[in-house]
């Protein structure tokens, strides 16, 4: 289901065949400190290689760090 929504969401510019997580969620003390972050390495049907990275966290310039293909 991941893969078929990665397929979706790049819209062609990469097939997405495997993937691979890589699991990096921070559990803080209280509730409202716990973030997750998740990397999912993803193989392509060009054998390219790279990872989409998903948080759960907020962020003050979200926008200043988000990339547009």
């Amino acid at each position: 289901m991941t893969i078929h929504f990665l397929n979706a969401v790049l819209d062609g510019y990469k097939v997405v065949n495997k993937i691979t997580y890589a699991d990096k969620e921070i559990l803080g003390p209280m509730k409202s400190d716990r973030s997750a972050i998740v990397d999912i390495l993803c193989n392509s049907d060009q054998d390219d290689q790279f990872i989409i990275e998903l948080q759960r966290v907020k962020q003050k310039f979200f926008k200043d760090r988000g990339y547009f293909m």
